[in-house]
């Protein structure tokens, strides 16, 4: 019954905390030290997946790409300045003087048009870099959980693994004892074959297990690319 309760206990667990998604802390590695076990895994896995740096540069561009259209009003600037012999010259003849005023002509040209579209550029690339920002934080949360199931399945496979072992031992235990019994006569040979079944069920049990927990494990370690008990040995 102990042990029942213990498997309804770890499957809860897991569960809530997989439904608690909150927001992920990615700190800088100043603060590593500082996060729990679940939370240094998902700051692993999120520092070394490949969308990360696809996500950023694509950030890096959205953000040029408002510079750029910032600045996109000034592509049809023109400006114009009259220089020639007439408004450099001094030395006219009478009557050869400069027949218009001002001497010097400065005029700038804009498009009226530009007024008007140079915002909306603005705002589309301020809104692709927002659409961007959506998706890298989707994109946390979506392996922020699944780092935690990872993690929690692992665990449970643990737990499992060491309720298995336990049950291995007692059920060797009990075919050492009833072995005894039966080279004394004191026991059936249908009781000796039942307890040497049990004890060989129980033997494949724990290998099966066994290979869950190596399972469970290289999953964690797909997403953070280090060894599981590197990150496990630093909370000893």
């Amino acid at each position: 019954m102990k042990k029942i309760f213990l498997l309804l206990s770890i499957w809860y667990s897991a569960h809530v905390a997989i439904a608690q998604v909150a927001p992920p802390p990615y700190s800088s590695q100043d603060s590593y030290e500082n996060l729990s076990v679940e939370e240094k895994l998902v700051w692993l896995a999120w520092n070394t997946r490949a969308d990360k740096k696809i996500l950023n540069s694509e950030l890096v561009i959205a953000n040029k790409e408002i510079g750029v259209a910032r600045w996109s009003w000034s592509d049809n600037l023109q400006a114009s300045f009259n220089l020639n012999e007439f408004t450099i010259r001094d030395d006219f003849e009478p009557g050869e003087g400069f027949p218009f005023f001002p001497r010097y002509n400065l005029g700038l040209t804009l498009a009226f048009g530009d007024l008007i579209s140079n915002p909306a550029q603005v705002r589309i690339a301020q809104e692709q870099k927002s659409i961007i920002q959506a998706r890298m934080n989707d994109a946390q949360l979506d392996l922020r959980t699944e780092v935690l199931e990872a993690y929690q399945n692992y665990l449970l496979s643990v737990s499992l693994y060491q309720i298995g072992t336990e049950q291995n031992e007692e059920a060797y235990t009990n075919f050492l004892l009833i072995s005894e019994k039966f080279k004394t006569g004191e026991e059936t040979l249908v009781n000796y074959n039942s307890a040497q079944q049990l004890y060989t069920a129980s033997q494949a049990e724990v290998i099966k297990l066994e290979s869950q927990v190596a399972i469970a494990r290289l999953r964690i370690e797909r997403f953070i690319s280090i060894p599981l008990e590197e990150v496990l040995a630093e909370e000893e």
